[in-house]
C-alpha cells in the first residue's frame, strides 16, 4: 500500500488548522486541540515545520505559531517532505543515493520507477494546502460548524 505516514497526514491537519486564521499566534495546546491531537504530537510536528520554513515561531507571553507562508504558497509536497524526507516509492527511484538497492545490477525494471515517482512528486507540487482546505471542506472550525462535519477522517 502506498500511503503517507500518518505524522504528515497530522500535519496537513494542523497546517489547516492555522489557516484557518493566518493572522492568528496559536499556542500548541489551542493547535492540539482544534486539531483533535495529543500535545506531545502537535508539539514534535510544529518543531518539524518550523525548522523547514512552513510555520513561524514567536517565543514568550503571546507567542505561538502561525503559518510562515501564504496557504497557495504551501504544497503537498513541501509538507510530506518535510515531515517524511524526501517522496520515492522505491530505493532505486530516490533522489538520496544512499538509499540503495540490493539487486541495482540485476534489476530488469531499473529506471522504470523514475517517472512513476516524478509524476508523484509533481502531482504532490501542484496541490497547495489552499486546495486541501477548499476541497475538503471540513478542515477549517468555520466551516464544521456550518456544515457540523465532525474531522476531517
Amino acid at each position: 500500500m502506498l500511503k503517507i505516514s500518518k505524522m504528515a497526514d497530522y500535519a496537513v491537519v494542523i497546517l489547516s488548522t492555522l489557516a484557518s486564521d493566518q493572522n492568528v499566534i496559536r499556542t500548541t495546546s489551542q493547535i492540539a486541540e482544534s486539531a483533535a491531537l495529543p500535545e506531545p504530537t502537535a508539539s514534535k510536528i510544529l518543531k518539524i515545520l518550523v525548522r523547514c520554513g512552513l510555520v513561524n515561531s514567536t517565543r514568550g507571553i503571546g507567542g505561538g505559531y502561525k503559518l510562515a507562508k501564504a496557504v497557495e504558497g504551501i504544497t503537498m509536497k513541501d509538507i510530506i517532505t518535510a515531515i517524511d524526507g524526501p517522496i520515492a516509492i522505491t530505493s532505486c527511484a530516490s533522489d538520496e543515493k544512499e538509499d540503495g538497492c540490493n539487486i541495482l545490477s540485476s534489476c530488469s525494471v531499473r529506471g522504470r520507477w523514475t517517472p512513476i515517482n516524478s509524476a508523484i512528486k509533481n502531482l504532490l507540487q501542484d496541490i497547495t494546502l489552499e486546495d486541501m482546505i477548499l476541497d475538503a471542506g471540513c478542515c477549517t472550525p468555520q466551516i464544521k460548524e456550518k456544515e457540523n462535519v465532525h474531522g476531517c477522517h
